[in-house]
């Protein structure tokens, strides 16, 4: 699109000045540390990935006059890359310049992939561009960081790297020349292929960032992929991937519908809608929020496959119940696995109900770590966006050991809300130690707004609260709160717009899930009309919430914090 090639000049103009020539790379000062998972760094930093991606963008866009940087560019994240074959980072990068991967919170893995695939476009598609010698050097990354992919073995549940890493491998061994790298590429391809296409679904579910990503890794693959049976696989899967968006992308309200497996924000900001745009060429979505996206999304040829456009249209009420995990042995352990970390899973659902300008949903079993959105609400009054959702908080920031279990029909949700003791904190894969045991100030779940939220009032009515901005009304009833064996507060937070059901709040103390007493809470959840007829009953420690609502509404939780696999085998 020329939209797409007019910001791509503008935004390279922008990194052109961001060059540092001494170090070979984009350089720029950072006050934020973003999630802070892996790197916490601050100040002037060299960022190794954007660096990639703007000597990408220089080939992409044939700027002959910044070709000699593109070739700096590469042959410094050759010196910044793990060379040394016996340590277990070998073949990756870190995020700065300035930091080792030693000195990092935790090495991201898939630096390799993020890095090794700009590699591959300069190789595979502006080599001419490259003096002999530096195309020796710019193999030789390229080889270093698949070993690297190849080593670490991802399990095709994370859908995005999985899908990433494939593409690396497979593109590289066929860059290469190597029949080793991409034989292991194709095996891995036929086993991610049998695992979503038996599961029906991408384990990273319905996600507004990662649906996307994966969506460009699949493009690659059909860009550069040259064995056929790899690009009829890469085809399928795009298929794929691009149905989920064009079913759960809420044209009239411009957001995903809930729910999310992983999301960075509450409310879309304008990537998602760009996203769409650039692939309906134009039909769905905005353009504005294009200038957001990752910079290498302006260089590739995005398209919805006819057959889905029609999705995108609001065709009324739509009421959806997906199975997007089945129990399987296709994955094993050798693999690592992310985002469903038991290789022995039960099933796992996810209910969407759309309406015109608003979606509702939820996940049946999820923990609250802060990339989850369920038992959630996103819509769209006149030109304000909206978000209202569930939270899990240890502190001030989401509490991974906080989970809900729900059941769902049309727009009622039925749920309970408890705790795990063997799931982390902070992040449930990079926390350094998993405890049973936090140190903190406070416990809550918290039903948060978020968006421009000026107008909603919340109106409470004992434990029932009604959310609404005069053209939608969100009903909570919050029918049981326990923690630790006795009644909780439940509040409401003027100030903040939320309702609160507070655990603990004072001094900050050490509290063992494993050893405090019953700790639940159960609710319901729907929009413009209330459930009214919902019970409880608790029998041999587990609480089960019931209504009938259309159909049979059940969603059960442990009443004492368990370990997670016990909770998504409740």
């Amino acid at each position: 699109m020329e939209e797409c090639k007019r910001l791509l000049e503008k935004r390279l103009a922008e990194l052109h000045g961001m060059w540092d020539e001494k170090e070979g790379l984009i350089g720029e000062y950072r006050e934020d540390v973003g999630a802070g998972y892996h790197s916490r760094r601050t100040g002037t930093v060299h960022e190794t990935n954007k660096s990639a991606e703007y000597a990408s963008a220089i080939l992409y866009l044939r700027d002959t006059n910044h070709y000699e940087r593109a070739a700096k560019a590469f042959c410094r994240l050759a010196e910044l890359q793990d060379t040394d074959k016996e340590s277990r980072t070998f073949g990756l990068w870190s995020y700065y310049a300035e930091e080792s991967i030693s000195d990092m919170a935790a090495p991201d893995y898939n630096f390799a992939d993020f890095i090794g695939k700009h590699f591959i476009y300069a190789l595979s598609m502006r080599s001419e561009c490259f003096a002999g010698e530096t195309i020796e050097i710019m193999r030789k990354a390229l080889r270093n960081a698949v070993e690297c992919s190849i080593k670490r073995n991802v399990s095709p549940d994370y859908s995005n790297i999985s899908m990433m890493s494939i593409m690396t491998i497979i593109s590289a061994g066929e860059l290469l020349g190597d029949e080793r790298i991409f034989s292991i590429g194709k095996e891995r391809l036929k086993k991610a292929y049998e695992y979503n296409m038996y599961c029906g679904a991408f384990s990273e579910y319905n996600s507004s960032t990662y649906t996307p990503l994966l969506i460009a890794e699949l493009t690659r693959m059909m860009q550069f992929f040259k064995d056929e049976e790899c690009r009829e696989m890469a085809i399928k899967l795009h298929d794929m991937a691009w149905l989920s968006l064009s079913i759960y992308f809420n044209a009239a309200a411009g957001e995903l519908s809930p729910p999310q497996k992983r999301a960075y924000r509450d409310i879309d900001d304008g990537q998602l809608r760009a996203f769409v745009y650039i692939g309906t060429k134009g039909r769905y979505g905005s353009f504005d929020g294009a200038d957001k996206l990752v910079l290498s999304f302006l260089t590739l040829p995005f398209k919805c496959p006819e057959k889905y456009i029609e999705n995108f249209e609001c065709h009324g009420n739509r009421f959806t119940e997906k199975t997007y995990y089945k129990e399987n042995k296709i994955r094993t352990s050798d693999e690592d696995t992310v985002i469903v970390r038991n290789i022995n899973s039960p099933d796992l659902k996810a209910y969407t109900y759309m309406s015109g300008e608003y979606s509702i949903g939820a996940f049946d079993k999820s923990d609250l770590w802060n990339q989850r959105r369920t038992c959630s609400v996103v819509w769209k009054t006149g030109e304000h966006i909206r978000s209202f959702r569930l939270r899990g908080i240890k502190g001030d920031y989401d509490f991974c050991s906080a989970v809900t279990s729900a059941d769902m029909y049309e727009n009622k949700i039925a749920a309970a809300v408890g705790f795990v003791k063997d799931h982390g904190d902070f992040h449930y894969i990079l926390d350094k130690q998993i405890s049973s045991k936090v140190k903190t100030e406070r416990i809550a779940f918290v039903f948060e707004l978020s968006g421009d939220c000026e107008d909603v009032k919340i109106l409470r009515k004992g434990n029932a609260f009604e959310i609404s901005d005069g053209s939608l009304t969100i009903y909570l009833n919050i029918i049981e709160w326990i923690f630790d064996g006795e009644q909780a507060e439940i509040r409401l937070n003027k100030e903040k717009k939320a309702i609160e059901l507070i655990g603990y709040e004072g001094r900050e103390r050490i509290i063992d899930f494993e050893n405090i007493r019953e700790s639940y809470g159960v609710f319901t959840m729907s929009v413009n009309e209330n459930i009214k007829n919902a019970e409880i009953k608790v029998h041999n420690g587990v609480a089960v919430i019931s209504a009938e609502e259309g159909r049979r509404l059940s969603a059960r939780i442990s009443t004492k914090p368990c370990l997670y696999d016990d909770f998504i085998s409740l």
